[in-house]
């Protein structure tokens, strides 16, 4: 039966008290029902029955935990009373920032405190909505293991491997499938598994120590996105029993990283190569932390974290030496300034910027962004034409996009690529555009057909154009336009 708190009890009765019994009079005082009927008045004190008690929390959970409540997830950071109500409670910090309903207090009184303001709420544990969470081990025998394990060991028949199922619920379109059972054997089979897709399965631990070596050794891509697991300890201790992991998926996760915790303890994961952590909260201090056991990563997605900064690098030692691209999407960083903290790189390659909120770009500095080859900038906010003609310094840069920005909001999209094209000598594309070299040539005419728009002299035309002297050398001057001419981006206009 479900548990109804005290001052509900008494609304609830008191409304069917008075539906019942139109001429009697009810009224709420500090847990009594006053009740008169003509000139006879009783009180009322309703009673709490152990039947009508809040289920108890389970011993096993604990501050710190992670707990799945229908489909959001949540961190435990208060188990205990409440004022004014009946037995224990948990106070929460949702990973939807929305779900929440204040920050750990009620009726003044602090009971705890979210990293994130306004993300808190109390709830009363119920197993049947709060899901505590299922070890890695478990998780992957639900998933792949068949239900009838039994059905396997038979001798595979081809010939009976096939079957019929309705395409998209439609009664009258039937599909015959093929192999199914086949593919159920290989995955039955998890030492030789080498991709699990284990996504909001509700893993909270590794399990026992070797349990995960010795169930599926053979994993080289996991996905671990949206679980329950709590700190980093739990991570590092699966990937220390996968020698072979190349690839981890993390997102939508929030893990601590433990103050006392020492990764020396760990021998380098050098397998794994790409490693995905966005809309997790981390910290660059954690990224600096877990640095010198990712010595071999190439790939790393920190997107959606709410970084101002990007201060990965550690100036203690040598890190991300192999590292070529990082997505650093839909952050708040808001200065290039701050991109440059990873100009040193020496293998930095690509680097997604979209939706930031990055300003400007400054030119290369010398032995900078060596091997810069992509910079994905869309909507951001950057404003001045001299950010393009920054990006002709990056000696290694093959592809840039730039669309969404202030610079060209009154450009359509072969206008942006002419100004890219024409600034910068290296790209090959432009916002997602091959440039074939016919199309390079075409649109450098038209570029310098527009440099004669903006100036009379050429050395004013220079000032705002750096590249004009090296392409009218390519190309020949071009010829200005009468005043008054109609700059469109039409043929005409495009050619010399």
């Amino acid at each position: 039966m479900k548990y109804i708190e005290p001052n509900i009890r008494l609304v609830i009765v008191s409304i069917l008290l008075q539906n019942a019994y139109p001429s009697l009079v009810v009224s709420r005082a500090q847990g009594y029902l006053s009740l008169q009927y003509g000139h006879a008045k009783r009180s009322l004190k309703l009673i709490t029955s152990p039947c009508f008690m809040p289920s108890q929390v389970p011993q096993s959970l604990k501050v710190g935990d992670r707990i799945q409540v229908d489909q959001d997830v949540a961190t435990v950071r208060y188990i205990g009373p409440v004022d004014n109500t009946d037995g224990d409670w948990l106070g929460v910090e949702w990973d939807d920032d929305a779900r929440g309903k204040h920050s750990g207090d009620k009726d003044g009184k602090s009971y705890f405190t979210c990293r994130y303001p306004g993300s808190g709420s109390f709830l009363r544990y119920n197993s049947k909505r709060v899901h505590i969470g299922t070890t890695l081990h478990i998780a992957l025998k639900d998933k792949y293991l068949p239900s009838n394990p039994n059905a396997l060991q038979d001798e595979y028949d081809p010939e009976r491997d096939k079957g019929h199922v309705q395409f998209g619920g439609n009664k009258s379109i039937t599909v015959e499938t093929v192999g199914f059972e086949k593919i159920e054997r290989k995955q039955g089979n998890l030492k030789n598994l080498a991709v699990a897709g284990l996504k909001s399965m509700q893993i909270s631990s590794a399990g026992s120590p070797q349990e995960i070596a010795n169930t599926c050794p053979n994993l080289t891509d996991l996905d671990l996105s949206n679980n329950l697991i709590a700190t980093w300890d739990s991570v590092l201790n699966i990937l220390a029993q996968l020698h072979r992991l190349r690839i981890l998926w993390l997102n939508d996760m929030r893990l601590i990283m433990p103050l006392n915790i020492n990764v020396k303890m760990y021998s380098q994961f050098e397998s794994l190569k790409i490693l995905s952590l966005r809309n997790t909260r981390i910290s660059c201090q954690d990224i600096r932390t877990l640095s010198p056991l990712l010595v071999n990563l190439a790939e790393l997605s920190v997107g959606c974290n709410k970084w101002t900064h990007v201060d990965i690098v550690s100036e203690e030692q040598p890190c991300f030496q192999k590292l070529k691209l990082i997505h650093l999407e839909s952050n708040e960083i808001d200065s290039w300034e701050k991109i440059e903290r990873l100009e040193n790189l020496p293998s930095l390659e690509q680097i997604n910027l979209t939706a930031n909120r990055i300003t400007s770009i400054a030119p290369c500095k010398p032995n900078g962004f060596k091997k810069l080859q992509y910079l994905h900038a869309n909507e951001n906010m950057i404003s001045g034409i001299q950010s393009i003609d920054a990006l002709d310094t990056y000696s290694a840069l093959d592809h840039v996009r730039c669309k969404d920005n202030p610079i060209f909001k009154d450009m359509d999209v072969y206008q942006a690529n002419v100004q890219l094209v024409g600034r910068i000598a290296s790209i090959n594309r432009a916002n997602g555009n091959t440039i074939l070299p016919k199309d390079r040539a075409d649109m450098e005419r038209y570029y310098l057909k527009l440099c004669t728009k903006d100036a009379a002299s050429e050395e004013e035309i220079v000032k705002l154009h750096p590249r004009y002297l090296q392409l009218c050398d390519k190309h020949g001057k071009p010829i200005a336009d009468k005043a008054g001419v109609n700059a469109s981006s039409a043929l005409k206009n495009r050619l010399l």
